[in-house]
């Protein structure tokens, strides 16, 4: 780092009461999954980011307005992070019990939710039952980066998970609105081994890695052969195995989607 450049960093510590922590215990099937909308990349995968939109770190690249944005790269880029402190107080304040929740921060998906399970359960997610903010589709495609990968990278538009009972899922959802928050139900909990088996949704045309191989490459869907990539899009269903702990089953250490 050049000497008359500086790197700043900063750190919070919080205090709660044992009876007050969330630690997933009282999780059991049936439980629902909520998602609270996130502002975009928020501050993790930068360092992609940089690679992918290399040659647009200028000033007149990153003030480059883009329709699909709706805005400049540079102002999608650097949305302020989505703090959602108010969201899981107001949910308390409602009343409602959040089981488990997971801040989806750096390692995305694949890490951050596996997380809140306990042994012996599992999280199903829908994958088009949200909106995936199209900074990760210019992302995915201008960087010609895997689906597993911007799952294991990136938020993809959502910045927390809560499971809740499911009597309890109306409330929450009007308590997370109340705060200024935008939540989805996005799946649930089910009986199974610790891990983030199943996301369900269309073919959006991400770079797929062959599991047989492991190479990837853009290639038209074997459940779609009209699938987004190719023009169309149908709807399919996925399975991506990201268990806790797993083993890497390729050289790139991510686990492999299957049915692809």
């Amino acid at each position: 780092m050049p000497e008359e450049d500086y790197d700043l960093a900063g750190f919070a510590v919080g205090v709660c009461d044992k009876k007050e922590m969330i630690t997933g215990e009282q999780l059991k099937a049936g439980d629902v999954l909520i998602g609270m909308a996130s502002t975009g990349v928020h501050s993790n995968g930068f360092s992609l980011v940089r690679k992918v939109f290399e040659k647009e770190m200028t000033r007149e690249g990153l003030n480059t307005y883009y329709d699909e944005l709706g805005k400049t790269l540079g102002e999608a880029l650097l949305a302020p992070t989505r703090i959602y402190v108010k969201a899981l107080k107001s949910i308390k304040k409602a009343g409602v019990t959040v089981k488990a929740c997971s801040h989806i921060t750096g390692g995305g998906f694949y890490e951050n939710v596996p997380r809140m399970l306990k042994e012996g359960t599992r999280a199903v997610i829908k994958k088009d039952s949200y909106e995936i903010p199209a900074i990760f589709g210019m992302l995915a495609k201008k960087g010609d980066v895997a689906e597993e990968m911007m799952y294991n990278t990136f938020n993809m538009g959502l910045g927390m998970i809560v499971a809740v009972d499911p009597a309890d899922a109306d409330k929450a959802m009007e308590a997370i609105r109340a705060a200024g928050d935008t939540p989805y139900v996005i799946g649930s909990i089910e009986e199974g081994e610790k891990e983030l088996p199943y996301v369900k949704g269309r073919c959006d045309g991400f770079r797929r890695r062959d599991k047989f191989t492991g190479d990837s490459g853009r290639r038209r869907c074997r459940e779609d052969k009209k699938c987004f990539h190719r023009g169309g899009r149908k709807q399919q269903s996925r399975r991506l195995r990201a268990g806790a702990g797993e083993k890497p089953r390729n050289p790139g250490g991510l686990p492999v989607p299957e049915g692809l």
